[in-house]
């Protein structure tokens, strides 16, 4: 278990001259200080890494892309020889990889439940240790560290980015979007009452794009129908725009994409939009009714609603 409480000893910003001195202690050509301070972009992690690099390589050319992947690539190869790559490096930057958002977004209970869900460490003392290897560490970014409320996550995009595409194959990601869902049903439970939660929070922003990543589409829309925001203007949204890559990739009568044209018309209601709602409605009950059968549980839901909504705005039936 994590300690009651954690400190976070906060870093300032580079500051130009203090970062050039530190470069000149560290051999760096002083023609080279310009160039690696905008590299950096104002992360110290990121001056620290470089100037390894170039005091290691004496690197004096290569675009910026080659500097990043040539870092990455020397930290990964000291891992390796430090952490067992099956069981515990590559659960980890795996998840990690995966997270939806940049920075420290995927709350640490969930991130332990997939590394174990891929076959890594199996507590969370074990799981501490391995992220606590001094070279893991440098690339982690931890929130609230050692509390209930901590989230992980990587130091940079470009770090995701480079594991997501060229240290993992494509169904390998699949596999870990796969396993983030099933991570997040067992933390954040569709239905459950803690909103404000982290894992909460997470599960309604995430787990539909990790379906939808992991090749389960066809659980989106459910998934979607559980993780409903308080707020009806932006559950109309998530149903806009989750309605536009449903229909490219199910078709216009898939069962998905008129499930979604529903809860697009009804959040259209309930953000006050009555009259929208009913045309939606309108629209949709002929596409039911072809598609699903003028019996069908859903084609009958939507009449109910065609006739409430003309009630709300006092047209003719």
């Amino acid at each position: 278990h994590p300690p009651a409480a954690g400190h976070v000893a906060r870093i300032g910003g580079l500051e130009p001259e203090t970062a050039r001195a530190y470069l000149t202690g560290r051999g760096v050509a002083e023609s080279r200080h310009e160039s690696i301070l905008e590299f950096a972009g104002g992360n110290w992690l990121v001056l620290e890494l470089a100037a390894g690099y170039e005091a290691d390589r004496r690197a004096n050319s290569g675009d910026r892309e080659e500097k990043t992947v040539g870092i990455y690539r020397q930290i990964l190869d000291l891992l390796k020889n430090r952490l067992n790559w099956e069981k515990q490096l590559k659960p980890v930057l795996a998840v990690l990889s995966a997270a939806i958002g940049d920075g420290p977004v995927l709350p640490f209970s969930i991130f332990a439940e997939a590394v174990r869900g891929l076959g890594g460490p199996d507590t969370r003392a074990e799981l501490y240790r391995v992220l606590g290897e001094e070279q893991l560490y440098r690339l982690v970014d931890r929130a609230k560290p050692g509390t209930d409320d901590e989230a992980v996550g990587l130091f940079h995009a470009t770090l995701k980015d480079w594991l997501a595409t060229k240290v993992f194959s494509l169904e390998e990601m699949r596999q870990v979007h796969s396993v983030l869902v099933d991570a997040i049903e067992a933390v954040a439970p569709r239905g459950s009452s803690r909103i404000e939660m982290p894992p909460e929070v997470y599960a309604a922003a995430a787990q539909a794009g990790h379906a939808w990543q992991g090749r389960r589409e066809e659980e989106v829309t459910g998934i979607l129908a559980w993780r409903m925001s308080p707020i009806p203007r932006e559950n109309l949204a998530v149903w806009l725009e989750w309605g536009k890559r449903l229909k490219g990739r199910f078709g216009a009568e898939s069962e998905y994409t008129l499930r979604t044209r529903n809860e697009i018309a009804a959040w259209a209601g309930r953000t006050g939009e009555a009259q929208e709602a009913l045309r939606l409605f309108r629209e949709l009950l002929p596409d039911q009714e072809r598609v699903l059968g003028r019996d069908h549980p859903d084609t009958l839901t939507t009449r109910g609603n065609i006739a409430y909504w003309t009630s709300r705005t006092g047209e003719a039936p």
